[in-house]
Protein backbone atom coordinates (compact mmCIF):
# COMPACT_ATOMS: atom_id res chain seq x y z
CA UNK A 1 0.00 0.00 0.00
CA UNK A 2 1.50 3.43 -0.93
CA UNK A 3 1.91 5.70 1.76
CA UNK A 4 2.26 9.50 1.10
CA UNK A 5 4.65 11.83 3.89
CA UNK A 6 1.67 14.45 4.24
CA UNK A 7 4.28 17.01 6.21
CA UNK A 8 6.49 16.74 2.79
CA UNK A 9 3.75 16.79 0.50
CA UNK A 10 2.98 20.45 2.02
CA UNK A 11 6.56 21.44 2.33
CA UNK A 12 7.01 20.44 -1.57
CA UNK A 13 3.47 23.00 -2.07
CA UNK A 14 4.67 25.75 -0.22
CA UNK A 15 7.70 25.90 -1.83
CA UNK A 16 6.12 25.95 -5.24
CA UNK A 17 3.59 28.43 -4.51
CA UNK A 18 6.72 30.69 -3.13
CA UNK A 19 8.21 30.25 -6.20
CA UNK A 20 5.58 30.68 -8.23
CA UNK A 21 4.68 33.83 -6.32
CA UNK A 22 8.12 35.22 -6.75
CA UNK A 23 8.47 34.56 -10.30
CA UNK A 24 5.13 36.44 -10.88
CA UNK A 25 6.68 39.68 -8.99
CA UNK A 26 9.99 39.14 -11.32
CA UNK A 27 7.91 39.24 -13.85
CA UNK A 28 5.66 42.13 -13.29
CA UNK A 29 9.08 43.81 -12.33
CA UNK A 30 10.60 42.86 -15.67
CA UNK A 31 7.00 43.84 -17.63
CA UNK A 32 7.30 47.03 -15.72
CA UNK A 33 10.76 48.23 -16.60
CA UNK A 34 10.03 47.74 -19.95
CA UNK A 35 6.76 50.04 -19.99
CA UNK A 36 9.52 52.60 -18.27
CA UNK A 37 12.10 52.14 -20.68
CA UNK A 38 9.79 52.42 -23.60
CA UNK A 39 8.66 55.95 -22.32
CA UNK A 40 12.27 57.08 -21.18
CA UNK A 41 12.83 56.27 -24.79
CA UNK A 42 10.34 58.43 -26.00
CA UNK A 43 10.33 60.99 -23.95
CA UNK A 44 14.00 61.98 -23.41
CA UNK A 45 15.07 60.85 -27.47
CA UNK A 46 16.59 64.26 -28.05
CA UNK A 47 18.92 63.75 -25.03
CA UNK A 48 20.80 60.22 -26.10
CA UNK A 49 21.22 58.44 -29.65
CA UNK A 50 18.99 55.52 -28.63
CA UNK A 51 16.84 54.13 -31.74
CA UNK A 52 13.41 54.94 -31.30
CA UNK A 53 12.77 50.94 -32.25
CA UNK A 54 13.64 50.73 -28.67
CA UNK A 55 9.97 51.32 -27.69
CA UNK A 56 9.11 48.38 -29.46
CA UNK A 57 10.26 46.78 -25.84
CA UNK A 58 7.46 49.10 -23.95
CA UNK A 59 5.21 47.84 -26.40
CA UNK A 60 5.98 43.77 -25.77
CA UNK A 61 6.38 45.00 -22.04
CA UNK A 62 3.06 45.91 -21.86
CA UNK A 63 1.35 42.95 -23.93
CA UNK A 64 3.09 40.48 -21.63
CA UNK A 65 1.48 42.45 -18.41
CA UNK A 66 -1.39 42.26 -20.05
CA UNK A 67 -1.11 38.35 -20.38
CA UNK A 68 -0.56 37.88 -17.01
CA UNK A 69 -3.04 39.97 -15.76
CA UNK A 70 -5.96 37.63 -17.87
CA UNK A 71 -4.10 34.39 -16.84
CA UNK A 72 -5.15 34.85 -13.21
CA UNK A 73 -8.71 35.85 -14.14
CA UNK A 74 -9.91 32.21 -14.59
CA UNK A 75 -13.07 31.74 -16.63
CA UNK A 76 -16.01 30.02 -15.04
CA UNK A 77 -15.55 26.31 -16.53
CA UNK A 78 -19.49 25.08 -15.70
CA UNK A 79 -21.77 24.15 -18.25
CA UNK A 80 -24.31 25.94 -20.06
CA UNK A 81 -26.73 23.47 -18.02
CA UNK A 82 -25.82 25.01 -14.67
CA UNK A 83 -27.95 27.54 -13.63
CA UNK A 84 -27.40 29.59 -10.33
CA UNK A 85 -30.68 29.48 -7.87
CA UNK A 86 -31.82 31.33 -5.21
CA UNK A 87 -33.38 30.73 -1.89
CA UNK A 88 -37.04 32.13 -3.12
CA UNK A 89 -37.03 29.54 -5.80
CA UNK A 90 -36.01 26.96 -3.85
CA UNK A 91 -36.49 27.46 -0.12
CA UNK A 92 -36.67 24.27 0.96
CA UNK A 93 -33.17 23.44 -0.44
CA UNK A 94 -31.88 26.42 0.85
CA UNK A 95 -32.97 25.73 4.55
CA UNK A 96 -31.50 22.50 3.97
CA UNK A 97 -27.88 23.86 3.35
CA UNK A 98 -28.15 26.26 6.18
CA UNK A 99 -29.22 23.85 8.47
CA UNK A 100 -26.15 21.60 6.84
CA UNK A 101 -23.42 24.16 7.16
CA UNK A 102 -24.35 25.19 10.16
CA UNK A 103 -24.25 21.55 11.94
CA UNK A 104 -20.89 21.19 10.53
CA UNK A 105 -19.26 24.67 11.06
CA UNK A 106 -18.47 25.59 7.64
CA UNK A 107 -18.79 28.95 6.07
CA UNK A 108 -22.36 29.56 4.06
CA UNK A 109 -22.54 28.62 0.36
CA UNK A 110 -21.49 31.58 -1.96
CA UNK A 111 -23.72 29.97 -4.96
CA UNK A 112 -25.70 27.21 -5.75
CA UNK A 113 -26.60 25.81 -9.02
CA UNK A 114 -29.01 23.66 -10.60
CA UNK A 115 -28.69 21.51 -13.32
CA UNK A 116 -30.61 18.75 -15.12
CA UNK A 117 -28.59 16.02 -14.34
CA UNK A 118 -28.97 13.49 -11.04
CA UNK A 119 -25.48 14.86 -9.48
CA UNK A 120 -24.41 16.50 -6.20
CA UNK A 121 -21.13 18.39 -5.56
CA UNK A 122 -19.85 20.69 -3.82
CA UNK A 123 -17.04 22.66 -5.03
CA UNK A 124 -14.31 25.74 -5.61
CA UNK A 125 -13.94 27.90 -8.49
CA UNK A 126 -10.03 27.75 -8.87
CA UNK A 127 -9.21 31.59 -8.08
CA UNK A 128 -5.98 33.10 -7.58
CA UNK A 129 -7.48 34.62 -4.50
CA UNK A 130 -7.65 31.34 -2.78
CA UNK A 131 -4.26 31.25 -2.35
CA UNK A 132 -4.79 34.36 0.15
CA UNK A 133 -8.46 33.98 1.80
CA UNK A 134 -10.88 30.76 2.85
CA UNK A 135 -12.27 29.69 -0.62
CA UNK A 136 -15.77 30.11 -1.58
CA UNK A 137 -17.83 26.88 -2.01
CA UNK A 138 -20.14 26.34 -4.33
CA UNK A 139 -23.01 23.65 -4.78
CA UNK A 140 -24.01 22.21 -7.91
CA UNK A 141 -27.45 19.64 -7.54
CA UNK A 142 -29.07 18.61 -10.21
CA UNK A 143 -33.07 18.21 -10.58
CA UNK A 144 -33.00 14.62 -10.56
CA UNK A 145 -32.12 14.00 -6.57
CA UNK A 146 -34.71 17.31 -6.30
CA UNK A 147 -37.35 15.49 -8.13
CA UNK A 148 -36.58 12.19 -6.76
CA UNK A 149 -35.88 12.76 -3.44
CA UNK A 150 -37.76 13.72 -0.68
CA UNK A 151 -36.37 16.19 2.26
CA UNK A 152 -34.07 13.78 4.20
CA UNK A 153 -32.68 12.52 1.36
CA UNK A 154 -31.07 15.31 0.18
CA UNK A 155 -30.12 16.33 3.72
CA UNK A 156 -28.19 13.31 3.24
CA UNK A 157 -26.67 14.11 -0.38
CA UNK A 158 -25.78 17.64 1.27
CA UNK A 159 -23.93 15.98 4.27
CA UNK A 160 -22.02 13.64 2.04
CA UNK A 161 -20.70 16.10 0.30
CA UNK A 162 -19.92 18.96 2.64
CA UNK A 163 -18.59 16.09 4.61
CA UNK A 164 -15.66 15.73 2.27
CA UNK A 165 -14.61 19.68 3.45
CA UNK A 166 -15.05 18.40 7.01
CA UNK A 167 -12.82 15.74 6.79
CA UNK A 168 -9.75 17.63 5.63
CA UNK A 169 -10.87 20.51 8.38
CA UNK A 170 -7.06 20.21 9.76
CA UNK A 171 -5.41 20.89 6.38
CA UNK A 172 -4.73 24.44 5.40
CA UNK A 173 -7.38 25.33 3.16
CA UNK A 174 -4.74 27.17 0.34
CA UNK A 175 -2.86 24.41 0.01
CA UNK A 176 -5.47 21.44 -0.58
CA UNK A 177 -7.31 23.48 -3.11
CA UNK A 178 -4.24 24.04 -5.00
CA UNK A 179 -2.86 20.25 -3.78
CA UNK A 180 -2.53 17.26 -6.34
CA UNK A 181 -2.56 15.23 -3.19
CA UNK A 182 -6.44 15.57 -1.26
CA UNK A 183 -6.12 12.61 0.41
CA UNK A 184 -4.11 11.71 3.24
CA UNK A 185 -3.87 7.50 3.18
CA UNK A 186 -2.38 5.71 6.33
CA UNK A 187 0.41 3.30 6.81
CA UNK A 188 -0.53 -0.20 7.89
CA UNK A 189 2.40 -1.73 10.49
CA UNK A 190 4.69 1.21 10.47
Amino acid sequence: MMCFDVEKIKQNINKSIIVYILGCCCFVCVALWSLWFGYYVIRYQDEHEWPLQLAVISIAGGVLLWEMLRAFRFKNMLPTAYKVTTAQEFPVLFDAIAEVTENLKLSPIHKVYICPDATAAVFIQPYLRNLFFEPKRELVIGLGFLTQMDDEEIRAILYHEFGHYVQHEELDFRLRDWSVFSFVCSCQGG
